[in-house]
């Protein structure tokens, strides 16, 4: 009887040791994981940024008249007659 007690004991003991050795080495792989998102996250955060810089850039109206004169001719009159067009969308 007291073998079997002893077998068990051990038993257990190799039991909560396996179990103790998986979560370590679960938390090392995780944390492995987090540092490789956090790698991730900030180069897409930079690259948000200079989107978004770039975006302003092809936004300003300086450009933009810039090459609406350059590429059609056009030029922007301060005073005078201005027309709207509108355009009719496909899906309607």
């Amino acid at each position: 009887m007291r073998s079997r007690g002893f077998f068990i004991l051990i038993l257990a003991v190799i039991v909560l040791t396996l179990f103790y050795v998986r979560s370590r080495f679960l938390v090392v792989e995780l944390s492995y994981h987090v540092n490789e998102m956090s790698e991730a996250k900030r180069i897409l955060e930079k690259r948000k940024r200079e989107l978004n810089l770039e975006l302003s850039v092809l936004q300003s109206p300086r450009r933009i008249e810039e090459k609406a004169k350059e590429k059609f001719g056009l030029k922007y009159e301060k005073e005078g007659f201005q027309k709207k067009v509108f355009m009719k969308s496909k899906a309607e």
